[in-house]
């Protein structure tokens, strides 16, 4: 997620409307995974709204594109920048989680497994180590975004990186062989370097799709029914029952399709969405939401009885607690400079 900017303000509305999408999907998944009769009004509004969530991760790797791609910057200080924005948040929310793990239901033991298999101390943290992996090899995706000449100097410090991967391929290999183990958190980065790019692509020339927002909005509608009615289809004759549901995996077309349509309708309306100083507030808070938010899941499933009986009410109760709370704890926590650089 990349800070928050007044130069391009309807990102900063994409922002805060993909940081409710990702509570929403894990306020909706337990249900959705969990659900034994499929054939309830309960289970499909679950299922819509869960659909209709999924473009969250995409978006946030859009926004990054948009702001980060064809600005004039040389590899050195794009990894400055970039580290100095990423490194603290990994480094602090994994230690947190560590201790929050080992506090709530998580072994030590299963701790460390989880480091070294995922590269994370949390699900959600997955998106902090993909995007890591993404910023490495960003100044290249710049430089021909560009149109610029790689130096000498540069194709040596991509070959080195890609010598690194190739080692920990390497690695996965072993322990996939020897462990039964699947070592893949460093994997997952390059599905994402098309989101990335979609994002430049569709800030900077979107507008020559010419697609007006009814066509989009139909598009939307007609696409998360559609898959929607798949997921029902999936469960009921194939029992599958994975999350994310395998139609809206960020690696297919479909979440693709439906983050690069939910992306274009922001930015050919952004003459509406202006800045504003509450808009940038609530951008600026993202970020930290994003991170904190699973504390708040947590304790919702720990406060309400009987969790698994009331889908609705409790999927509306835990939302709405969670994003609140949030935004509250990252409030109160930006007050502070140190916890600013981490949140």
């Amino acid at each position: 997620m990349s800070s928050p900017t007044t130069q391009k303000p309807w990102l900063d509305y994409l922002r805060i409307i993909a940081t409710l999408a990702v509570i929403c999907i894990h306020a909706t998944s337990h249900y959705y995974k969990n659900a034994p009769d499929l054939n309830t009004l309960n289970w499909w509004l679950t299922n819509l709204l869960n659909a209709a969530s999924r473009f969250a991760v995409p978006i946030f790797v859009m926004i990054s594109g948009a702001l980060l791609l064809g600005k004039p910057s040389t590899t050195k200080a794009f990894y400055q920048k970039r580290t100095i924005r990423l490194l603290p948040p990994l480094l602090f929310w994994s230690a947190f989680y560590f201790g929050f793990g080992l506090l709530t239901d998580t072994d030590l033991h299963q701790q460390l497994w989880q480091i070294l298999l995922h590269g994370y101390t949390r699900i959600h943290l997955w998106y902090l180590t993909m995007l890591a992996c993404l910023m490495l090899f960003a100044p290249f995706i710049n430089q021909f975004i560009n149109g610029n000449k790689p130096r000498p100097a540069d194709l040596r410090l991509l070959l080195l990186l890609m010598l690194g991967f190739f080692s920990l391929n390497g690695l996965a290999l072993v322990a996939e062989n020897q462990l039964k183990a699947e070592l893949n958190w460093f994997r997952i980065f390059p599905w994402y370097i098309a989101y990335f790019i979609l994002g430049y692509y569709l800030d900077h020339y979107g507008k020559r799709l010419h697609l007006s927002n009814r066509i989009i909005a139909t598009a939307l509608v007609l696409l998360i029914a559609a898959g929607a009615g798949g997921n029902y289809l999936l469960r009921q004759h194939l029992h599958i029952s994975q999350d994310p549901p395998p139609l809206f995996s960020d690696m297919g077309p479909l979440s693709f399709i439906i983050a690069a349509l939910i992306f274009l309708l922001a930015k050919t309306n952004a003459a509406y969405l202006r800045d504003h100083k509450t808009v940038r507030h609530l951008a600026d808070t993202t970020f930290g939401i994003y991170l904190v938010h699973p504390v708040f899941i947590f304790l919702s499933k720990q406060a309400l009885p009987d969790y698994n009986s009331h889908p609705l009410p409790y999927i509306a109760l835990t939302f709405t607690a969670t994003t609140l709370l949030s935004y509250l704890c990252i409030a109160v926590l930006r007050k502070n400079a140190l916890f600013r650089r981490v949140t």
